[in-house]
């Protein structure tokens, strides 16, 4: 179990609550002898949905704050092309912070609000698909790039032992597909 999560306001969400069995999670993060939850939710200054591009620097700050536990930091790919350069901070400290993305290329949370409250009418929700990955590996992070589920375990173990800075790239499906509780106001 890590000691800091660090997630986005974003359409990492509801991965977070099915990967990380969120109820036995979310009490356990409750408790200090287990660690802490960094969410990014509320309202930001630019809007609602900005929160998303501050995890990576929230997980520095978590782990810098904290350095005797593991930090990891849960995104979608949005939130991590805003905030890619931060990995460099965590590549020049050395800090053995895990970084999950998950890959689908559309800002999915958004889209997933149009979808419902806009008759599927989609604007500037989708990007072209990246290997972060690669990217990471591009600023000295480990990096694994997943995409069979049976796969996830032994990248996650292996992230998590790592001794620096690593980046798990999940491949999924786009949000707006799945069966996620995203009501039309996220839009």
């Amino acid at each position: 179990m890590p000691g800091f999560v660090a997630s986005a306001a974003s359409a990492a969400d509801p991965w977070d609550a099915a990967l990380l069995g969120l109820d036995a999670f979310l009490d356990k993060c409750c408790d200090p002898k287990y660690g802490r939850l960094v969410w990014q939710e509320g309202p930001t200054a630019l809007g609602w949905h900005l929160a998303a591009n501050r995890n990576l620097a929230a997980a520095v700050g978590a782990h810098l704050g904290r350095p005797s536990v593991k930090t990891v930091a849960v995104m979608g790919d949005g939130s991590f092309g805003m905030c890619v350069g931060e990995l460099e901070t965590a590549v020049r400290l050395k800090l053995p912070i895990t970084f999950v993305v998950i890959s689908n290329a559309v800002y999915g949370w958004i889209k997933a609000g149009q979808k419902s409250g806009y008759d599927k009418r989609y604007f500037s929700v989708d990007f072209g698909v990246t290997d972060h990955a690669k990217v990471a590996e591009a600023f000295g992070v480990k990096s694994w790039r997943v995409f069979e589920p049976g796969k996830l375990g032994s990248a996650f173990k292996e992230a998590l032992a790592f001794g620096g800075p690593t980046l798990v790239d999940v491949v999924c499906q786009p949000l707006q597909d799945a069966k996620a509780p995203v009501s039309e106001w996220v839009a």
